[in-house]
C-alpha cells in the first residue's frame, strides 16, 4: 500500500516535472523569437543638414524660451514642438 503510494507520487512527480520542462521550452523559444523582432528606430527631430549637436541645441534653446515665458505645463510640450517646427524641423 505505501509502496503503491511512493510509486504513484514518483510518477507524477515526474509527469509535473516533464511538463513544466516543456512549458520552460517553449517560453524560452517565445522569448527568444521576440528578441529578434527588430524595433523601430526612436523617432526624433529631423531637419536636412543639420548635426545632432545642431538639433540637440536647437531643441534645448525652444525649452529654454517657453520655460523662460513662465507658460502652464501642460502648454510647454505643444510650445516646444512649434518652436522646433518652426525653425524647420519635422518630428519623424
Amino acid at each position: 500500500s505505501v509502496r503503491l503510494l511512493f510509486s504513484f507520487y514518483q510518477q507524477h512527480q515526474q509527469q509535473a516535472g516533464e511538463f513544466m520542462y516543456r512549458k520552460l521550452v517553449a517560453f524560452s523559444a517565445a522569448l527568444i523569437l521576440s528578441s529578434c523582432a527588430s524595433a523601430p528606430p526612436p523617432k526624433q527631430w529631423v531637419r536636412a543638414n543639420t548635426t545632432p549637436y545642431q538639433r540637440s541645441n536647437d531643441l534645448e534653446k525652444c525649452k529654454y524660451q517657453v520655460l523662460m515665458n513662465r507658460v502652464p505645463q501642460n502648454q510647454v510640450q505643444q510650445l516646444v514642438i512649434h518652436c522646433m517646427q518652426a525653425k524647420g524641423y519635422r518630428w519623424r
